[in-house]
């Protein structure tokens, strides 16, 4: 089991600063003190035999925005390497989300533009890392857009029309609002690996005649050979809007859930607003229970 980006214990791998204030001397310096916390956060995983992480998308501040020249992917090259290679040699498996704007179907052009120039800095990060295709950047669909099959048409074109060094590191994954988990489909035909979100599915079920078992076992099928498979399990903020993941993982219902994938080999991102501590958590409750397997 993993979590997301940020270690409530230690400083933040994200911290920027106003783009009115850019310069690329002020860029470096977050960018280098944000890779430092991160190398941290690793460590503190490695200790508490945490193996799965979820790279900050925001590392680097205004990575993909014009005024970024770029110059980071020469000055901090020997430190992602470092980080990259301490992963590997903890076997801590590692991944990157891009936010919400990053679409590959919009119909503009411009917004088109940019979702390239995001996916092309987190392929950079990833390479300078020195990562295989198997740490994955992690899609949704996208829009609607007024009709679904026309936009997952259109999401198919763009996606083969990538080029390979980032079309090979693309895991699409099931949202609440547009691709339920029968974006299952797209996965198979464009070849591309499908990561199956438990609480995504939860609010936006489409595969009613399938168990959740069951359709895991199907999103196992776009999976590479010798790759782990990933999926995502969360809760509903009881006290926010349908969709807001909750504070903590409900250990009761998580309990549940695990009795029926316990044997299955699964890499498990728990997105809880309180990061690391659910993992804690989640791991001592299993551990109490005498079911929890931990084999890497």
């Amino acid at each position: 089991m993993g979590y997301v980006g940020i270690n409530t214990r230690l400083s933040s791998p994200n911290k920027t600063f106003r783009l009115a204030r850019y310069s690329d001397e002020l860029m470096r310096y977050y960018a280098r003190n944000n890779l430092r916390a991160c190398k941290n956060i690793l460590r503190w995983n490695d200790e508490h035999d945490i193996r799965v992480f979820r790279i900050s998308s925001s590392m680097v501040p205004f990575a993909s925005h014009p005024a970024n020249k770029g110059s980071w992917k020469i000055d901090l090259a020997p430190l992602l390497a470092e980080i990259g290679e301490y992963a590997v040699d903890k076997g801590i498996r590692l991944s990157m989300h891009p936010g919400q704007y990053t679409v590959l179907n919009s119909h503009g052009e411009a917004t088109f533009k940019t979702a390239l120039a995001d996916l092309d800095y987190h392929t950079s990060l990833l390479e300078l890392m020195g990562l295989s295709f198997q740490a994955r950047i992690i899609l949704h669909c996208g829009g609607r857009y007024g009709d679904l099959n026309k936009s997952l048409q259109r999401l198919e074109e763009r996606y083969l029309e990538l080029p390979e060094r980032i079309r090979r590191r693309i895991a699409f994954e099931n949202d609440e609002k547009v691709c339920g988990a029968d974006i299952l489909d797209l996965c198979k035909r464009i070849e591309a690996p499908g990561i199956f979100d438990v609480f995504h599915h939860r609010l936006h079920p489409s595969l009613p005649r399938m168990s959740e078992r069951e359709i895991i076992e199907a999103f196992a099928q776009t999976w590479p050979d010798g790759e782990r498979q990933k999926i995502h399990y969360s809760d509903q903020n009881p006290c926010k809007p349908k969709g807001s993941h909750s504070d903590h993982v409900d250990l009761a219902k998580f309990l549940d859930f695990y009795q029926t994938v316990s044997d299955m080999e699964l890499d498990v991102m728990l997105e809880a607003k309180d990061k690391e501590r659910s993992v804690l958590a989640v791991k001592e409750a299993l551990s109490d229970t005498g079911i929890y397997r931990t084999d890497g």
